[in-house]
């Protein structure tokens, strides 16, 4: 199988809202355990978090794995519920994290994750979509990001998402999600560059067959640092 990469948006408790950064407080110390305790899993490749810049109250870890099935195994084996408990002290009590899986083309995006500021974005379209048709129209997004603009992209990675995506626009509540992933110098400079002619003509095909945008999922930017 293809090697993917896990996105997990975690929504933090109140307190580690404003301590998950601090290595000091018990938010941090549970995470940086978590992520340790990851790492020695079978199938685990590497992986990199950050903090939304748009919702600081949530994390984003990005695991690439050498295959979906070693996530998969992991997560029905016997110690997958102590490691869900790692993240007691920091995850928030109510909301659960939203968790995605995405063979990124190319992989792994380090380009893109490892670029000053990364765009986590994600397109939610109806199941009977034309997925040629999504494809080409958001590749040639990517190719004006790079090429066609002041300050471009300094690279992307995009792929469907594996798992259906809930959304309440989607015929029988259930979208499929095309995921991507672009490095860029700045948040500014990815502000600016969606004031160009050039990206306003790129982005309308996608906008014409994307749904509506899921608060806290659709878009986020963060600084990555890797694990």
């Amino acid at each position: 199988m293809a090697p993917v990469t896990e996105i997990a948006n975690i929504p933090l408790n109140s307190t580690a809202a404003t301590t998950i950064d601090d290595v000091s407080s018990e938010a941090a110390k549970a995470f940086a355990s978590m992520r340790e305790y990851l790492s020695g899993v079978n199938g685990y490749i590497r992986s990199y978090w950050g903090l939304s810049v748009e919702e600081p109250r949530r994390v984003l870890w990005a695991v690439d794995w050498e295959d979906l099935s070693s996530h998969r195994e992991f997560q029905q084996s016997s110690s997958y519920g102590y490691y869900l408990s790692l993240g007691d002290p920091f995850i928030h009590e109510t909301e659960k994290p939203f968790i995605t899986h995405i063979p990124y083309q190319p992989f792994p995006p380090t380009n893109a994750i490892e670029a000053p500021a990364t765009e986590v974005a994600m397109f939610s379209v109806q199941p009977t979509i034309d997925k040629i048709a999504v494809e080409t129209a958001v590749a040639k997004l990517m190719d004006v990001v790079q090429h066609d603009i002041p300050n471009h992209a300094r690279g992307c990675s995009t792929g469907w998402v594996v798992e259906e995506i809930e959304h309440p626009d989607a015929e029988g509540g259930k979208a499929l999600g095309y995921a991507c992933m672009v490095g860029w110098e700045s948040v500014d400079a990815h502000m600016k560059a969606r004031e160009t002619d050039a990206f306003a003509q790129a982005i309308a095909p996608v906008r014409k067959v994307a749904l509506q945008p899921l608060p806290g999922k659709s878009m986020l930017h963060v600084h990555f640092q890797k694990n």
